[in-house]
C-alpha cells in the first residue's frame, strides 16, 4: 500500500489534508478550469511531479481531471482500526520521505494498526513513491513478495 488515503484513521490528518488541498485546487479551478485544478492538486500532494511527467502521462491525468473535485468532496472510507486488526495477511505500507507530513502520518498509523504490517519509507520519494523512486519501489515489492514475513521498519515517520 503506497500511502493510501484512509483519512478516517487520523481525523487531525484528515483536516490537514482538506485544508492544504481544497483551497488551492478550488482557486485553480476558478482561474483555469479542471486541468489547472489537477495541476494544483499535484503541486500540493506531489510537489514537482507534474513537471517531471511526460505528455502522455499528463494527458491521462487531464482526462480524469473532472473527477478530482467530486472525489475530494466525497465521504472518506470508513475502515476502522478494528477492521484493520482483522487483516490476516502480510502487508507492506510504503511512504515517501518527501511526502507531506500528514500523508506519512497516515501511512505510519496504518502500518501500526495492521497486525502483520511493515512500514518502509523510501528516501527522496514523494507521495507517488512508485514514480519518484521506481527502482527502489520495484525492489521493495519484489523483496516483499519473496519474504513477506520480514518486518521492515525504516526511515521517516
Amino acid at each position: 500500500m503506497s500511502e493510501p488515503p484512509l483519512f478516517n484513521l487520523d481525523p487531525a490528518a484528515s483536516e490537514a489534508i482538506l485544508c492544504s488541498i481544497k483551497k488551492p485546487v478550488e482557486r485553480a479551478l476558478q482561474e483555469g478550469g479542471a486541468e489547472a485544478a489537477q495541476q494544483a492538486f499535484f503541486e500540493v500532494v506531489c510537489p514537482g511531479l507534474w513537471q517531471r511527467l511526460d505528455e502522455p502521462r499528463r494527458a491521462a491525468y487531464r482526462e480524469n481531471s473532472p473527477l478530482l473535485l467530486p472525489t475530494l468532496g466525497a465521504p472518506t472510507g470508513t475502515v476502522t482500526p478494528r477492521d484493520l486488526q482483522t487483516v490476516e495477511v502480510p502487508t507492506c505500507v510504503v511512504a515517501g520521505s518527501e511526502s507531506p507530513e500528514w500523508v506519512r502520518r497516515l501511512a505510519r498509523r496504518l502500518a501500526d494498526t495492521l497486525p502483520m504490517a511493515s512500514y518502509v519509507c523510501l528516501e527522496g520519494a514523494g507521495h507517488a513513491t512508485y514514480v519518484d523512486a521506481p527502482e527502489s519501489f520495484a525492489r521493495l515489492v519484489t523483496e516483499f513478495v519473496i519474504a513477506p514475513e520480514r518486518r521492515r521498519l525504516t526511515g521517516c515517520s
